[in-house]
This record gives C-alpha cells, structure tokens and sequence, in this order.
C-alpha cells in the first residue's frame, strides 16, 4: 500500500557485517541508534511483530523514525559496505564490526558498544593506560606526562589517549620514546580526516607503533558532540585504568574518568597546585578517592609489571 514501510528482506548472521557498515555510515542517526540497533541486527530486520513498527521500535529503545530509516537502508546495505571497505583499503586501515575475532573484548564492557571500528595499525596486546589531560595544558603538565608516558611504555605498558593537543599528544609521544613503546589514539572524527591539523607524522608514528582507532566513519569531522562519545572507548580499552594528569572542573577528561570508574578501572590523578584551575579537576578526583600518580613505577607495580 502506498505510504507503508516496505518490509525489507530478514538479515542472516553472515550479512551482519555489511549491515552493521551501512547502519555505522548513515549521517542521519544518533551514534546511541546505531549502536542499539548494531547490537542484534537480526532482531530488527524482516518482519515486524504484531505490534508493528511501534512495538519493534519499543523493543529495541530507538525512535521509531529512526527504526524506519535503517530498515530503508537495507535495500543498499551491500553497496555501502563496499563503498566504506574501498575507502579504508586506500587509506592503508581494515574495519572491523561486533562478532569480528578481531573486535576488542574490552568494548563488549560498554552499555552501548560501537557497532563498527576504524583501525589503521594494530592494537597492542596487554593491559594498557589511558592518559587524559587539558588540552591547554601547563608546563608542569607537559613534563609529567612525557615522564609518566615514557616510563610506562618503557615498562610494556601501552598508553591510550584521545590524540589531542595538549596532554594527549604529549603523551602519545612519551609512549613513543622508547624504542618498544606502543601507543593508541582514538579519534573524534573520521580515519580520513586531518585533526588536529599539522599532526600527519604523529598520526604515522603511531600507526607503525600502535593503532588509530576511531567508531566514526569515514569523512566524519571533528564535531564537538563526538568527543565525549569517543571518551567512552578510550577508557575502555585501557584496561589498566586511567590517569588524568590536569583537567579544570568541567573537563573532557573527567567524563573519561567517569566511564572508567563505570567499568570498575583504577582512576589515577596528578595532585596539583589548589589555585591552578587546570588541577581543579584531579585534585577533586583525589579527594573522591583516586590514587595519586606519584611515579609511574606505582604503576607499573599495580599492573604487575614491574
């Protein structure tokens, strides 16, 4: 009948990759749809339950407008997924979706985790670190993240960041001094896209050395609402915990914490100056109860590494 949504052909467990790449592509659905609904693909597809769409769309906690556009999406999922795969290939990265061998265990932690990731590189084995920090980060900020990076990846422990400016990228390359030093970077945007600007080598080093990851495809810019989101996957694949080295009461960084926290992680903090605003924030998690980052041989220990 016209004006009805067509039903679209029922998904078996083989085609889950190629509709998990077109439901992760479409621009037009909250990242919390795509990853509800790339949590069981098969659930939504085909016939709907006597309840219709309504019902369907009560099942799976998404908007039933939503619902409707990923079902239309069906008709093309197969020329999408080879679109996105094309792309990644000449970009030198792979894709790997939920129900890959290769998907990181840590991420099926997560209440929502990302249907699909980005991957250029190889993400390290062992329990990792995330380091956060202020962007606009003091000098004493710098050095202690270089000193905390450096030293942990000089134990074997990889260190995860958010390949920001500021605290992220110095500690990035700390995680890259020693010689077996191994770093990831999650990334608020598409594999594609040059953020922050000027940072092309970095970005290499760390693929040859680590990883760069990201959930957004491909052409996705840096849009603001897409950092907190990312934060959620650097605390969950640093399995050793989290250390905020300086961030101001309302930082990024906190809510990276928080979601360690929420995955029962380890919080580490660098105590700072009471009036520097940028150690507001971590000296308010050591009063919550985190530890104080002292010397990353603490660290080390706790991972028993060292």
């Amino acid at each position: 009948m016209p004006g009805t949504d067509p039903v679209p052909p029922s998904v078996n467990p083989k085609e889950q990759r190629t509709v998990l790449l077109a439901l992760n592509a479409a621009p037009d659905l909250q990242r919390a749809t795509k990853c509800r609904l790339g949590s069981d693909p098969v659930s939504w597809t085909g016939s709907p339950p006597p309840g219709g769409l309504k019902e369907l769309a009560r099942r799976c906690q998404v908007p039933v407008s939503h619902l409707k556009t990923a079902r239309r999406l069906l008709g093309s999922a197969g020329q999408i997924a080879t679109a996105e795969e094309k792309r990644a290939e000449r970009l030198g990265a792979r894709i790997v979706t939920l129900g890959d061998e290769e998907y990181p265990e840590s991420l099926h932690q997560l209440p929502l985790p990302p249907p699909v990731l980005y991957l250029r590189g190889r993400l390290p084995p062992g329990p990792s670190l995330a380091m956060v920090g202020s962007r606009a980060c003091s000098p004493y900020g710098r050095e202690a993240a270089h000193f905390f990076a450096s030293h942990l990846a000089r134990g074997g422990v990889p260190v995860v960041s958010g390949f920001a400016r500021g605290i992220d990228q110095t500690s990035h390359k700390g995680a890259l001094e020693p010689s077996r030093g191994r770093t990831v970077a999650v990334l608020g945007c598409g594999l594609d896209v040059p953020y922050p600007r000027g940072t092309r080598d970095l970005a290499d080093r760390i693929g040859d050395r680590g990883a760069l990851v990201t959930e957004f495809p491909l052409g996705t810019p840096p849009r603001k609402r897409n950092f907190p989101t990312r934060n959620r996957i650097i605390a969950a694949l640093a399995e050793g915990g989290t250390l905020v080295v300086e961030a101001a009461p309302r930082s990024g960084s906190l809510i990276t914490a928080r979601h360690a926290l929420e995955l029962g992680r380890e919080i580490y903090a660098l105590p700072g100056r009471i009036f520097d605003e940028k150690s507001l924030g971590t000296n308010a998690l050591l009063r919550d109860g985190a530890t104080p980052a002292l010397h990353p041989v603490d660290i080390l220990r706790s991972l028993g590494v060292a």
